[in-house]
């Protein structure tokens, strides 16, 4: 985990514009653990520094503004928001009014929070920022810095006799939001919304869509839906949650196979543990020369899967649920390799003894983030996939064949290879 560290020291600034943005300059230095964010070039002076001068209160402003989403949506290939909308609420350099503040982006995670910073060219600021990179941190962490950060700027304010910008009404409602009406903005940011702004008609759909369906399913739909195909979704889900409800499936194999795991350590981020948790799985149930891994063969049951129609977005790729202690995986994936994946998804769960239901999808969160590297790793192993490279370098041709040996799509694949450093993909 990285740590990310916000430094202001407030100077006096001649500027003519608005009363509550003058008090609030400041030499802004912004560091990830040994990196610094806020590394500038002057194009005046043609000399650089590690700190920026500028107002805060913008900054502050924008993190009011999006202070729900900026915590809760996550970032979801093919859900079908456009990236620059997205931006708009998640990178600092949304603020700016004219200032400069960095490129740096905000991608919350669950317990972590991604964040990424890029160098910035700009013919119409002083300054072009120079550095770029990617980190992961707490997200109780940051929030506190944000917290921090707010509460400095309006303590800032009140001495200057500035007591009720919209600043301080906006972070007044924040903190007044009672538990009940917390969990609902924490439920619609979930879908890219401002909870602050809906409309009574918004509210009452997504509060008729995700009635009676569990909550970390519920949760899981939100980040991975828009609002749009809200209702369909939980429609296709709830359909998902009935059909696992009444599959019929044994117990007794499937429990020893849980237990001949046992526990797993945890690791530092999900995708670790997903790592983790199918190394051990492979090794506990002798399938470390296995190739492919046949879990089921070695059961002689088979986990089954539900055919389902297609969903209303292509964000959701199935429910994996366990019936009577087994797995079942509901998808409309047709492809067997498909299927292998999202069964394998759900079986890390399995393994985890969590046995509420699951539904899986492309959002970048931790537990989806955790299901696909344990799928990856325990259906083509980084240490197998080793052994059969060529080179370093491969081209398409070798992937597919190697995507043939394992029974898995290219992609997972390609994952393995640039996550595990294994080897280049040629360009052909």
């Amino acid at each position: 985990m990285s740590e990310l560290r916000l430094r202001y020291d407030w100077v006096d600034y001649a500027s003519r514009d608005h009363a509550w943005i003058m008090p609030t300059f400041a030499q802004l230095s912004i560091d990830i653990d040994d990196q610094n964010v806020t590394r500038v070039l002057d194009k005046r002076s043609r000399t650089t520094r590690d700190k920026i001068v500028t107002p805060l209160y913008p900054l502050v402003e924008w993190i009011l503004a999006n202070w729900w989403t900026l915590f809760y949506e996550a970032a979801v290939p093919s859900r079908g928001i456009l990236v620059k909308d997205y931006l708009s609420r998640h990178s600092f350099r949304e603020a700016r009014e004219g200032y400069a503040y960095p490129d740096l982006r905000i991608y919350p995670e669950g317990e972590w929070t991604k964040v990424e910073w890029y160098p910035q060219i700009s013919a119409h600021q002083r300054v072009e920022f120079l550095n770029g990179g990617m980190a992961r941190v707490s997200t109780s962490e940051l929030k506190q810095l944000l917290v921090d950060l707010v509460d400095a700027v309006l303590a800032r304010l009140d001495q200057f006799g500035i007591v009720d910008s919209w600043a301080h009404q906006e972070w007044r409602a924040i903190n007044d939001v009672d538990p009940d009406e917390k969990a609902f903005c924490r439920s619609v940011a979930y879908l890219g919304l401002d909870p602050f702004e809906l409309d009574a008609g918004t509210s009452g759909t997504v509060i008729a869509a995700i009635g009676g369906i569990p909550v970390p399913v519920r949760d899981e739909l939100l980040q991975a839906v828009t609002a749009a195909t809200l209702v369909d979704s939980a429609a296709w889900l709830s359909a998902g949650l009935q059909a696992i409800g009444s599959t019929p499936t044994t117990t007794s194999k499937w429990s020893w196979v849980r237990d001949r795991v046992g526990a797993v350590s945890s690791s530092s981020f999900p995708w670790e543990l997903g790592y983790q948790l199918a190394q051990t799985a492979r090794t506990s149930l002798n399938l470390n020369d296995a190739t492919p891994a046949e879990i089921t063969e070695l059961l002689h049951e088979v986990s089954p899967i539900v055919q389902a129609s297609k969903p209303p977005i292509g964000t959701l790729d199935a429910v994996a649920g366990f019936g009577n202690g087994a797995p079942v995986c509901y998808t409309a994936k047709r492809r067997s390799d498909a299927q292998r994946f999202a069964s394998a998804r759900g079986l890390s769960e399995f393994l985890l003894g969590n046995e509420g239901p699951l539904l899986l999808s492309s959002a970048e969160t931790g537990r989806q983030q955790r299901g696909r590297a344990f799928a990856a790793e325990f259906l083509a192993p980084a240490a197998h996939i080793a052994s059969h490279l060529s080179g370093d370098e491969i081209g398409k041709e070798e992937v597919e064949e190697l995507a043939a040996e394992f029974q898995v799509s290219s992609m997972v694949i390609e994952y393995q290879l640039t996550n595990h450093q294994l080897a280049r993909i040629a360009n052909e």
